[in-house]
């Protein structure tokens, strides 16, 4: 009777055993990934490439769009930020005088200026600025303000940075004949990448880029630097990415349909905003050409990656400065 009741209790625990196991979960497969769809896109930035035009992937739109003159300076919106960029799409530059008397700067200061310019990092690098790291000294700069969409220079004005906290800048500037003369407070808004200042119609500060969480690329010129021609500093047309928590890759040796998500995650992303930058298209000294094959994948602030190519840099009337492009969420 032991035996049978031994007996009996193994087959009852086995039976329970193909019972709960036949209750548990089956061990599913991980789907591929679902990529989107491919859409074309496009934006004006008009023949002289005067807008800067910004755009978000995630919902296929432009958000905004400002003329290139419409501010000069821009300044770190983070509550510990003290960086200040010059408007590079006007091929502006930037000289420490070394002085500290505002009223000692003159025309006279600009001597020299050609030769002792600096220029910000086309790459967005906030510590490779023209203007650096200002704190704790209150030099005085000179500051060329660069070129309008015709070709006009705009002048020259000088610029010290007083002081900067959480909740903004204190920043003196005005023309070098000593006219203009103003001390501004320059407010932050962590909601944005950057505050910005524009000499133009007075020295105001100036609404420009929409919210940092809004965009993702953004149309307009820029500084390049060509370091094999002795640092030569040269405006170009192209797209930039928004500094804030957006990366990239570029891949020419792929072609653009057989990118995939698997593909995607083999590749080394940077933050540098110029990772798209310009080289897709080619000039032979009367038109463009795109290159198809320059392809890149961005990856956004909401964790999603997208591959695009451009395929045209003319609008429907073969107008120039509409650049088109393909693209897909992987």
């Amino acid at each position: 009777m032991k035996a049978f009741g031994s007996v009996g209790i193994v087959v009852v625990n086995i039976c329970c055993l193909v019972f709960i196991s036949s209750c548990l979960p089956k061990e599913l497969p991980v789907p591929a990934h679902d990529p989107g769809n491919v859409l074309t896109a496009s934006v004006s930035m008009d023949a002289d490439y005067k807008w800067q035009v910004f755009y978000s992937l995630r919902s296929n739109a432009e958000i905004s769009r400002n003329l290139k003159t419409a501010w000069d300076l821009g300044f770190e919106a983070t509550t510990d930020g003290y960086h200040v960029v010059l408007n590079t799409s006007k091929s502006m530059f930037s000289m420490n005088t070394g002085k500290q008397d505002f009223d000692q700067v003159s025309i006279s200061d600009t001597a020299g200026f050609s030769a002792h310019k600096h220029w910000d990092s086309p790459s967005g690098n906030l510590d490779s600025t023209a203007i650096g790291d200002w704190r704790g000294r209150q030099d005085v700069f000179v500051i060329t303000r660069g070129f309008n969409e015709k070709g006009q220079a705009l002048g020259f004005v000088k610029v010290q940075l007083l002081a900067a906290d959480a909740s903004g800048y204190t920043i003196r500037c005005g023309a070098l004949d000593g006219s203009s003369d103003k001390t501004i407070t320059i407010t932050k808004d962590a909601n944005y990448n950057l505050a910005f200042l524009s000499f133009e119609n007075g020295i105001t500060q100036v609404s420009v880029e929409p919210p940092k969480t809004a965009w993702d690329i953004e149309f307009t010129q820029y500084t390049h630097i060509y370091t094999d021609l002795d640092n030569m500093p040269y405006t170009v047309t192209g797209c930039l990415l928004n500094r804030y928590t957006t990366t990239a890759a570029a891949d020419s040796t792929i072609a653009f349909d057989a990118i995939n998500y698997d593909k995607a995650m083999t590749y080394t992303y940077t933050s540098a905003v110029n990772t798209v930058g310009f080289e897709w298209k080619t000039f032979n000294g009367t038109s463009y050409t795109v290159d198809m094959n320059h392809c890149y994948v961005v990856h956004t602030q909401n964790d999603l990656y997208y591959k695009l190519h451009f395929i045209d840099f003319y609008d429907a009337a073969g107008v120039k400065g509409a650049p088109k492009w393909e693209f897909q969420q992987l």
